[in-house]
């Protein structure tokens, strides 16, 4: 029910990109559609036809590039294009949910279903503010703030490990905003679980510690 120029997108890595092209209208869903369209449905020849994809110039259907590529990274190195050109890391098939048309458990969507989530997001997202930049420097909005960076310890764009974020200051610089954080643990006294994770698991199934998943509300620096 929000308008779409009410909302405001905000990433600095390839992400950045799709959400730019979505604002003004300059997604092209034909590329996309080729894209995943090319991809084969045989699973063992899926990673291999990603790592040729990773090989194509970032300049080519930059953004939906990315997402078929992202897509199929599930498991292995985020991408990246922050050298001016192509980075990441695939498992050895591509595995799909079991039910691809659920929005719910998605987790690793197969091709087709990153084409039927574009296709909904280009018709209701046109018009969304988008910036291609780190969110830290976005400062004096109002409404809702939701950030979902990339767990602490993990992995993140450009082969970096995820660091803390300082959020209490980050709150403050936008105090008449509702901060919401996503992490893998709580943030103040203000959180919620939402998934309390597997004790054994993950791609590799060799796990040991739950993969929480928290929604934190951030209260601002005092």
């Amino acid at each position: 029910g929000i308008p779409p120029e009410s909302i405001m997108m905000v990433d600095s890595g390839p992400w950045g990109h799709v959400w730019l092209k979505v604002a003004e209208g300059k997604f092209s869903l034909e590329a996309l559609r080729r894209i995943a369209a090319a991809v084969p449905k045989i699973p063992e020849q899926q990673a291999d036809f990603l790592r040729e994809l990773l090989k194509q110039s970032i300049d080519v259907d930059r953004a939906e590039t990315f997402l078929i590529l992202q897509a199929g990274s599930f498991g292995g190195a985020a991408i990246d294009d922050s050298a001016g050109r192509w980075k990441g890391t695939f498992r050895n098939f591509w595995r799909s949910p079991k039910d691809p048309k659920k929005w719910t458990g998605t987790m690793m969507p197969c091709a087709d279903e990153v084409v039927r989530r574009m296709e909904v997001l280009c018709e209701l997202l046109l018009g969304v503010v988008a910036w291609r930049g780190d969110f830290l420097k976005v400062h004096g909005e109002s409404g809702i703030i939701y950030v979902d960076p990339p767990y602490v310890g993990t992995s993140g764009y450009a082969g970096k490990k995820t660091v803390e974020i300082d959020f209490p200051t980050f709150a403050a610089r936008n105090p008449k905003a509702d901060v919401w954080v996503s992490e893998a643990r709580a943030i103040g006294s203000h959180a919620t679980m939402l998934h309390a994770g597997r004790a054994m698991g993950g791609i590799s199934g060799k796990r040991k510690r739950p993969n929480e998943e928290w929604l934190s509300r951030v209260e601002p620096l005092a």
